[in-house]
């Protein structure tokens, strides 16, 4: 198992690769400059397999349809953000000069809390974590966590956007601050981390950590 991390887009929010042994991938945010993502799948010889979304502002999906286009294959996100991905103005693409476009028909899949998604030998599971966005979700993998915008390396995510909520914030830094493996911490944007150092220095988590 191979992870790659990617920073792109006009946010340089981070996509990342997940390789199986079997040389099969899992897309996470596929956040613009999908040429780059097909570019590092044909360098690895690897096919994907499907694409994991931890929420839908513009910064996380602007590559979708273009490697969709490529690789048609499912696409697996929160019901409560499944809205963002059929309209620009929610997923706030509308702020940016974003070339953005939606294509019927894709395999949209809705996810929700203890839903697992296999890659092989590897398997995801879902924890909804709600508060940047309704449909906020991480995936955990093993000792990895994804995190999206839920928790930075230092901060968490913003919530006076569409959708957001502080108070549901407040309860899923909550949940992250009471797991007790010190797990990898990949944020949607940002320098990676680990669970442990945040519980201990994130002032959002510190002052939940037991």
């Amino acid at each position: 198992m191979k992870i790659v991390s990617m920073p792109l887009g006009m946010v340089s929010a981070n996509c990342y690769l997940i390789f199986s042994e079997q040389n099969r991938a899992a897309v996470i945010d596929p956040g613009g400059e999908a040429e780059k993502i097909i570019a590092r799948l044909e360098k690895e010889g690897a096919t994907p397999a499907f694409v994991l979304l931890t929420h839908g502002h513009f910064d996380h999906i602007a590559g979708l349809w273009d490697l969709l286009e490529r690789y048609p294959m499912p696409v697996y996100v929160h019901a409560e953000d499944l809205e963002r991905l059929e309209h620009i103005e929610l997923s706030l693409g509308g702020l940016t000069p974003l070339y953005f476009h939606y294509v019927p028909g894709a395999d949209l899949r809705a996810v929700q809390e203890g839903d697992t998604i296999s890659l092989d030998e590897i398997t995801f599971s879902v924890l909804h974590t709600p508060g940047h966005t309704k449909g906020s979700v991480c995936y955990r993998m093993g000792d990895v966590l994804f995190t999206g915008d839920t928790l930075f390396a230092g901060s968490v995510g913003r919530t006076d956007l569409y959708g957001g909520d502080w108070e549901d914030l407040r309860q899923s830094a909550a949940r992250l601050a009471e797991i007790p493996e010190n797990l990898r911490v990949c944020p949607g944007h940002g320098l990676s981390s680990s669970l442990a150092r945040e519980q201990r220095s994130n002032p959002y988590l510190k002052e939940f950590a037991k």
